[in-house]
């Protein structure tokens, strides 16, 4: 019985020192219980890149130790406003909460519209204590979307909360951290999916286009040997270019300009040029009958041409669709 009580006071003795000598001259960082709930999500804006949110925050802390929430920000947002900050005390534990509605900044990516899925980020992080002094626990079961929520044209299919550390290659002047080393802060990386619903806006952006298109082909029946249609005839072919253009800005501003080539972008690119591949073949026949061909001959390759054309554009155009909404 004795040589238990001593060994298990040599034992104690021993992991008291190791935790003695492991500890010495560092403080244990505050473990930090927060989570989110999203009660709100509204414009959602392509052209400004950014959209608004509601979200309850709350962290549980040990008591005494200062709300989390006082000390966070909100790294991708524009412009944040807090309210209905409460904090109580519950068998030791500091319970906070706060609300934060904001406009948040967010990467669209526009290449598939209107099959597009969006990844909305809402990003947190702690502005003061390092992970050092503080650290997150995510509380992930209770944290979610609300159900309730509706978002006109777009479906909510999933949410996802998660842990994240902040790295930055500089001390901002900390003592206590070696010169040239790097900080590391703890935060939230908030993730809301979502895919589009509606599609009539896609169907007034391209609808021109098509029409536009379709006018320029008409062209290929007008006959070359009457000089009074040539007028009309390459103002319907100019008439049309420019409002592929015209619609093509009039897209930009309404889903936002994109880095890249969406299908949107792509149908206009392949509307201007049929056109011009249309103008084309108009001039070639304008100039064979200046040499002589005969009309009739000339109107018949004219024709084969705007079938071919014809046929080229819409497989071109299904093709596209198809890639879009399944690729």
């Amino acid at each position: 019985m004795r040589k238990s009580v001593a060994r298990s006071t040599i034992q104690g003795l021993l992991t008291a020192l190791i935790l003695l000598f492991t500890c010495h001259g560092t403080v244990l960082a505050t473990e930090a219980r927060v989570g989110a709930y999203v009660t709100g999500l509204r414009d959602l804006n392509m052209r400004d890149k950014t959209f608004d949110a509601d979200i309850w925050l709350w962290a549980i802390t040990p008591s005494g130790v200062t709300s989390p929430l006082k000390t966070m920000e909100y790294t991708n947002s524009k412009q944040v406003r807090t309210s209905y900050e409460s904090s109580q005390t519950i068998d030791g534990k500091a319970w906070h909460q706060i609300k934060a509605s904001g406009t948040f900044y967010q990467h669209w990516d526009l290449s598939r519209f209107p099959f597009d899925r969006q990844v909305l980020l809402i990003r947190v992080e702690e502005s003061l204590s390092d992970e050092t002094a503080l650290t997150y626990v995510v509380d992930t079961p209770n944290s979610s979307i609300s159900q309730q929520l509706v978002v006109d044209g777009w479906a909510i299919t999933d949410f996802k909360i998660r842990g994240a550390s902040f790295t930055y290659n500089s001390t901002y002047g900390d003592p206590r951290l070696d010169p040239g080393a790097s900080s590391h802060y703890p935060g939230l990386i908030m993730e809301i999916t979502m895919v589009r619903q509606e599609m009539m806006s896609f169907v007034l952006l391209a609808m021109p286009v098509y029409v536009a298109v379709m006018v320029s082909f008409l062209t290929f029946f007008m006959r070359l040997d009457n000089s009074s249609l040539n007028s009309p005839r390459y103002s319907m072919i100019a008439g049309s270019l420019f409002l592929i253009i015209i619609n093509l800005r009039a897209a930009s501003d309404q889903i936002g300009a994109s880095s890249g080539v969406g299908l949107i972008q792509a149908i206009h690119l392949l509307a201007m040029v049929s056109v011009l591949l249309i103008t084309t073949v108009v001039i070639r026949g304008q100039i064979r009958m200046e040499k002589g061909v005969a009309v009739d001959v000339i109107a018949a390759d004219c024709r084969k041409m705007a079938i071919t054309l014809a046929c080229l554009f819409i497989l071109i155009n299904v093709g596209m669709i198809a890639m879009a909404a399944f690729g």
